[in-house]
């Protein structure tokens, strides 16, 4: 449920910084489930929910959705009906009255068609719920344009950037999926900095799907 533009660049440094309070040796410490421990879930799962997960682990699963010109244009039709259809959306008629050209721009919005699998209802009602979160994140002050790392977060969202809870990894994975790293005992737990973290992770997956270098495969793969 996010999106963020930002440059490669910022991207990169954010990513950077993350990196650098991290120590390597965390890539080697004990993972929180074990190879045994994996196995005991396994098997108490059906045949197909293995499977499953196995393809969603590859990502086999899903076939990527040919987007011709016709399609798009179609899909974003209904995807705006969809939009008209769903009730209290204060946010979003905010946003949408504040910055007209951003919130109907076709690459925006097609931001929400792909995470949806092209779904007009699911996207639309996703889009109208990230307009909500984005605006208890970042106040009407900013959550009405793209979040930039070097802009907006402040002076207690850069200690929770630089502890290093969350890394933006600069490629993408074999699938073409975007790689956020989570590391536990990096993240920021006191009570008056969750919205700090949530502001970072926000960033980080919203530049996932926005980079330049990685945005559409990574909107499109999942």
């Amino acid at each position: 449920e996010i999106a963020m533009s930002t440059s490669t660049s910022t991207t990169m440094a954010a990513s950077s910084s993350a990196a650098a309070a991290v120590p390597r040796s965390w890539w080697l410490q004990q993972p929180s489930f074990s190879s045994k421990r994996i196995s005991e879930l396994l098997l108490v799962m059906s045949s197909e929910e293995r499977w499953r997960a196995a393809q969603d682990v590859y990502g086999q699963e899903d076939v990527v959705t040919e987007e011709t010109q016709e399609f798009i244009a179609r899909k974003l039709e209904r995807f705006e009906e969809e939009v008209d259809s769903v009730p209290e959306k204060e946010a979003y008629e905010l946003a949408l009255f504040t910055n007209q050209e951003y919130v109907e721009s076709d690459d925006f919005r097609l931001m929400f068609l792909r995470a949806d699998r092209f779904d007009e209802r699911a996207a639309a009602r996703r889009m109208v719920k990230y307009w909500n979160r984005k605006v208890e994140l970042f106040g009407t002050d900013r959550a009405f344009r793209p979040i930039y790392f070097s802009l907006d977060l402040n002076q207690v969202d850069e200690v929770a950037l630089e502890k290093g809870g969350f890394r933006l990894m600069p490629r993408l994975d074999e699938s073409g999926r975007p790689i956020l790293l989570s590391y536990r005992p990096y993240y920021d737990n006191r009570t008056d900095h969750t919205e700090s973290m949530m502001r970072l992770l926000w960033c980080m997956c919203h530049a996932a799907v926005t980079n330049p270098e990685m945005g559409i495969d990574a909107q499109k793969n999942g």
